[in-house]
């Protein structure tokens, strides 16, 4: 899955063993990390590791966020989180009233 976040946001990722759509228990796990070496985010993991919140540091760019447990195996999801900035993108000049010189 993905989603976007800007250089200021957080937000939480939930890791759901399941199997056949039920909720499962897992052997191991789960465990967090980025492939950004800390660059585009910081993670702080639950003690259980049941969640994990995902901070943006400030810079720009696209970091997959992978989440790892033992079931019946091993098992991971890859969460793609793109960093945007949060400056405008877009100016509008709204003309004030017009008045005599």
């Amino acid at each position: 899955s993905a989603l976007t976040i800007t250089r200021t946001d957080r937000v939480i990722l939930y890791a759901k063993p399941t199997l056949n759509s039920s909720i499962a228990p897992l052997v191991s796990g789960p465990s967090w990390a980025a492939d950004d070496s800390g660059l585009l985010v910081t993670l702080v993991p639950s003690s259980d590791g049941s969640s994990c919140v995902v901070k943006a540091t400030g810079q720009v760019g696209t970091v997959n966020i992978t989440c790892t447990a033992t079931g019946q195996a091993v098992i991971t999801d890859v969460v793609t989180v793109t960093v945007v900035t949060n400056y405008a993108n877009l100016i509008i000049v709204e003309p004030g009233a017009v008045t005599p010189q």
